[in-house]
């Protein structure tokens, strides 16, 4: 079996109910670890680092971005499809990086439809 780490980070570290909210969304896909979550005050951030099979990440990593999209005023950034660059997955124990491009699409279209909405 084929494992990816996913280490995305939200622009969020003191609304606890949204970070919650992002971290049980994550803990509600079947085959997904959610390992750590870090809230950094001074940056107003959030990293989360999950595990499992690419597909349950990917489904792990779509679903907690749109809660985020939806819980996070992100109306006071400038550059909002930037916000989806950090997340980089990783296959464990090879050490290698790389972004899968159909879940970054899909977050795009999705940020795009919200953004016009």
């Amino acid at each position: 079996m084929k494992l990816v780490e996913c280490v995305p980070n939200f622009s969020e570290a003191k609304n606890t109910t949204t970070i919650e909210a992002i971290s049980n969304t994550i803990r509600s896909i079947d085959g997904v670890t959610l390992l750590d979550v870090d809230s950094g005050i001074d940056t107003n951030r959030t990293v989360m680092t999950f595990v499992g099979t690419p597909e349950k990440v990917s489904l792990a990593a779509f679903n907690a971005i749109k809660i985020a999209s939806e819980l996070i005023d992100m109306s006071n950034t400038k550059v909002l499809i930037q916000e989806l660059e950090p997340l980089m997955f990783a296959h464990l124990f090879q050490y290698q990086k790389f972004l899968l491009m159909n879940v970054k699409l899909l977050l795009k279209k999705l940020l795009i439809k919200l953004a016009l909405s």
